[in-house]
């Protein structure tokens, strides 16, 4: 039973010794790059409501129009 604890701390002891010393070169390699340039892109939501721009659309074809049929679901 002691020699299983043993051997399952050692693994845990290697593992852990293994990632310092890892995380310690890649972290100097990463430190030695340039950055990337930061890009912004900037998005914009236009919400266009349905009888709102039915409205503007009527009032701009106004004069044009002689007839105008809707049909409505109710």
């Amino acid at each position: 039973m002691l020699k299983q604890f043993l051997k399952i701390l050692s693994i845990f002891l290697i593992g852990f010794l293994g990632g310092a010393l890892s995380h310690q070169i890649f972290l100097s390699f990463f430190l030695k790059t340039q950055p990337q340039p930061i890009q912004v892109i900037e998005r914009r939501e236009v919400k266009i409501q349905e009888n709102v721009a039915l409205q503007e659309a009527i009032e701009k074809a106004q004069k044009r129009v002689i007839f105008l049929q809707t049909k409505t679901k109710t």
